[in-house]
């Protein structure tokens, strides 16, 4: 029995043998395997995805994203319920409120930037040099630099939210600035 087991083992390996000379002897270069294996995975892909790759190419290489938003909105109250697919719209429309919201961050940085700068010029034209002139320029330095870092950064994280794909991180992060906005909201109301 032992004997059957070995011939069989080695019968079996023979044809593995044969099977992969064939493959090989089939004029195939290893390069067009490659690529045809590439090809099938990438199909695969898009057919899991349900993506087309005209839409990829609307959606993501758009230059301008405003209208593309614009047109998606316009558009919602006419949609037919079969054309609606997953959830496009919710990304789009919350990709686009947190950009803004970075935006308008953004403008507010560089704007405080500037009034500091001009506050500078100011100081240097009105009043003396003592030790109290000292510390407004330190202080109004220091604030260019932190609202010029912030601004910077604030453009850096509205490219980064345009381009955020797992719908659920971005309703999460949605929602984290929501409740952010709403503190600062709650604590301007206190102090009126």
């Amino acid at each position: 029995m032992g004997n059957n087991n070995k011939k069989n083992a080695t019968r079996h390996n023979s044809e593995k043998k044969k099977n992969t000379v064939c493959a090989s002897n089939s004029g195939i270069s290893s390069a067009d395997l490659k690529d045809a294996i590439v090809s099938a995975l990438r199909e695969y892909e898009q057919e899991k995805n349900n993506i087309s790759p005209e839409g990829i190419n609307r959606a993501g290489g758009s230059k301008n994203g405003f209208l593309h938003t614009l047109i998606i909105v316009l558009s919602m109250p006419f949609a037919r319920k079969k054309t609606i697919k997953g959830s496009e719209t919710v990304k789009l429309l919350t990709s686009s409120l947190l950009g803004t919201v970075f935006n308008c961050l953004r403008i507010a940085g560089l704007f405080i930037t500037v009034m500091a700068l001009a506050a500078i010029g100011v100081l240097f034209a009105t009043e003396s040099k003592t030790l109290a002139f000292t510390f407004k320029v330190c202080f109004l330095v220091m604030t260019v630099f932190v609202s010029y870092l912030f601004a910077g950064l604030f453009r850096r994280v509205s490219v980064e939210v345009e381009n955020i794909s797992d719908e659920s991180l971005l309703i999460a992060f949605f929602a984290a600035v929501g409740t952010w906005i709403s503190i600062i909201i709650a604590a301007v109301a206190l102090l009126k």
